[in-house]
């Protein structure tokens, strides 16, 4: 447990504490001295929030003083929560208790300086990530985020964009950490520093500055990060994929480890390039907390795709039947990173922890029903892969800053939409009874996709190369077709040593122009295997 004290709130006379987790909490008692003599206080539980107990001691906390929170659970044990220095304005103290009572990095000074940044020490190996945590992270219905644990326990998140490409403020940003966490809520930090106009090589000890400062003003509090949301985009990959990139997200990873021992550290790319662009990443993805990627559920309108700033359009976006089926775009996100990064563990989970949904295309009604394809199969998401929820954007960058369209991205907000509304907190309702029943999963919408095999023009005769669309649950392929002489070919073609989309080979028999061939799949990807799919090419 850690006990978090409300600088704004509490004094020698006063005493505001949250304790998280508080579910098997059934009382605290503060011992602490008073000018010198020993004293209890028994503090009592707040109607209003269950994790937050308050009121007023009978005799004054000496300021300065070491306090113990005695917690008594409902196992019978007890657990000392050791603060190491009764501290008010203008710091936030927290504390972190282990059974036998384990002093952590709450003294004042300490929690929330974050401006020196220099001065730290880390580890050339991030220490063990935890264990992926049971949680889902799920969209609240007036726009914010909410995190509910086992039993139902919720705590309200706040999502913050940081870092040299977003908000370039260390100071602000520490600031806005510090009271976020102050006030019980968990912060869910994008910590973007080399995206869009960010940082690029070289620039290597300015974001592991900037994330030790954050990591300094989360302390002993709870919150997720997100190094590099996108990072498989543009330029980035010459700059992350280096030795000194590879490090890079080590130390940053271990600035978390080391001065945020609560905080749950993921990194999310959009996974839309082929697989063998993400094997390099294994080397990083076995220190993180969770599995993440990024989702952006935008469509390929070219109103939709247009960008006012460059008079130019995105070569991006989706159908409107394939945007509702997002669940789809999971299934090959799972299956890109189990092969890039190796199966997961028992314990490993999953986190939409970039989703963005837009309104251009299909409309408010279209949005609410894409982000429903979520809450219909919650269960499912939540047994088949450790899902651990969507962490969904509610707002747009700058105009200037809209790669995926102006409107593409201007229509991610929904905040004010009551179609989405409705459906975020059904989905709120299922990530409660989730937590609190479990999860049970009879049958659910993925189902194989449609497949396109594209015929390169330098095929003829006995020479066939195809590309496949989509590739990556295909393992197999027979190409069928009647040779001049009559003889019927079933053809097994080997993967193009060049590209996993690519099948290419010189045919046992030459293949006459303009006759019907079959090209038959064999499909297999996280949810499903072994299914089979026939593509005829009539001439």
């Amino acid at each position: 447990h850690f006990v978090n004290l409300n600088p704004g709130a509490t004094s020698s006379f006063w005493v505001q504490l949250q304790v998280l987790p508080a579910a098997d909490v059934v009382n605290m008692t503060l011992i602490y001295t008073s000018d010198g003599v020993p004293s209890t206080f028994v503090v009592p539980r707040t109607s209003f929030d269950s994790t937050v107990f308050m009121g007023a001691p009978s005799w004054a906390i000496s300021r300065g003083s070491a306090v113990i929170a005695r917690l008594a659970l409902v196992d019978g044990a007890t657990q000392d929560v050791i603060i190491p220095a009764w501290c008010v304005e203008p710091v936030n103290c927290t504390a972190q208790g282990s059974g036998s009572g384990h002093v952590g990095n709450g003294n004042p000074g300490e929690v929330g300086s974050g401006t020196n940044a220099d001065n730290y020490t880390l580890p050339s190996t991030p220490p063990p990530a935890l264990t992926s945590p049971e949680l889902i992270v799920w969209p609240m219905p007036n726009g914010t985020v909410a995190i509910v644990f086992p039993g139902g326990r919720t705590q309200l998140a706040e999502i913050l964009w940081t870092g040299v490409a977003a908000w370039n403020d260390i100071a602000g940003v520490t600031s806005e950490i510090q009271t976020i966490v102050a006030r019980g809520h968990a912060p869910l930090i994008h910590s973007y520093q080399f995206g869009d106009n960010g940082l690029r090589a070289g620039g290597y000890k300015t974001a592991l500055d900037f994330d030790v400062a954050m990591a300094r003003a989360i302390g002993q509090g709870f919150a997720i990060v997100n190094l590099d949301t996108e990072w498989d985009v543009g330029d980035l990959d010459g700059v992350l994929n280096t030795p000194a990139g590879i490090q890079n997200f080590k130390d940053r990873i271990s600035a978390y480890r080391v001065f945020a021992p609560n905080a749950l550290v993921v990194s999310t790319p959009g996974l839309w390039s082929p697989v063998e662009t993400y094997y390099w990443f294994s080397e990083v993805a076995q220190y993180l907390d969770f599995r993440a990627d990024t989702v952006m559920v935008i469509s390929n309108d070219p109103v939709c795709t247009y960008r006012n700033c460059s008079n130019s359009n995105c070569p991006c976006g989706r159908t409107t039947d394939k945007a509702m089926r997002v669940l789809e775009t999971l299934d090959e996100h799972v299956y890109k990173m189990n092969t890039a990064w190796g199966q997961p563990g028992p314990n490993t989970r999953f986190l939409n922890a970039d989703l963005g949904i837009t309104d251009c295309g299909w409309g408010s009604s279209g949005q609410a029903e894409i982000l429903n394809k979520f809450v219909e199969n919650m269960d499912c998401l939540y047994v088949k892969w450790k899902w651990s929820g969507s962490w969904m954007r509610n707002g747009s960058p700058s105009d200037c800053e809209r790669w995926m369209g102006t409107l593409n991205e201007g229509g991610m907000e929904w905040a004010g939409n009551s179609e989405v509304a409705a459906v975020a907190e059904a989905g709120l309702a299922k990530a409660v009874r989730i937590m609190t029943e479990g999860a049970s999963c009879a049958a659910w919408d993925i189902v194989p996709w449609k497949h396109s095999a594209i015929i390169s023009p330098s095929s003829g005769g006995y020479w066939v190369q195809l590309t496949m669309s989509p590739y990556f649950d295909v393992v197999g392929c027979e190409f069928i077709y009647t040779a001049q002489d009559g003889t019927r070919v079933v053809w097994n073609m080997p993967r193009a040593s060049w590209g996993f989309e690519d099948f290419a080979g010189s045919a046992p028999r030459s293949v006459p122009t303009g006759s019907e061939v079959r090209i038959r799949l064999t499909l297999s990807s996280s949810t499903y295997s072994n299914a089979t799919e026939e593509i005829v090419v009539p001439g």
